[in-house]
């Protein structure tokens, strides 16, 4: 099932396409880690701050001016990684370019905002194992930034003390 961004989705279609139970749901809404609109006593949800949530770094899936997804080969520019090099050669590990800054989405700002000044609730570390945060610090700029560079942007928000 895909997500389409100028669609309307009901609380138990956003629990299938999130593959996530009905109380997961609910929790995510009352953290407010998932924006609804609400109609009487039911939640609707727009398929564009779905993709806003899944994708923190930037547009989830690529559209075309249609409306419609982009085909898959223009979903992910990055070239395919190369392979490993010989073990007995030496590793050199080549800094990685910073990404050129976009614009931040409405939700991302929200989202930004929101973790500011919270407290974490466990070590974090990058894909090699390096600590990246340690538990009980507080979020700040530079963390959300590095975060976001690692990608590692929604294990923080994952990772934070939330409002009751």
């Amino acid at each position: 099932m895909q997500i389409e961004p100028n669609e309307v989705y009901t609380t138990k279609e956003v629990a299938e396409l999130l593959k996530v139970s009905l109380p997961t749901i609910k929790r995510m809404l009352k953290d407010k880690r998932l924006k609804s609109t609400r109609i009487g006593k039911q939640h609707r949800f727009l398929g564009k701050d779905l993709l806003d949530m899944l994708s923190p770094d930037g547009p989830g899936i690529p559209v075309s001016s249609s409306g419609t997804p982009a085909p898959a080969s223009a979903q992910d520019p990055r070239p395919a990684a190369p392979p490993p090099a010989p073990a007995s050669a030496t590793h050199v590990r080549m800094p990685q370019r910073e990404p050129e800054a976009e614009p931040m989405s409405t939700a991302e700002m929200r989202q930004r905002a929101y973790m500011l000044g919270k407290t974490l609730l466990r070590d974090m570390f990058d894909d090699d194992g390096n600590l990246l945060f340690e538990q009980g610090c507080v979020v700040t700029e530079d963390m959300i930034v590095t975060a976001k560079r690692r990608r590692k942007l929604m294990e923080l928000f994952s990772n934070i003390e939330h409002d009751d």
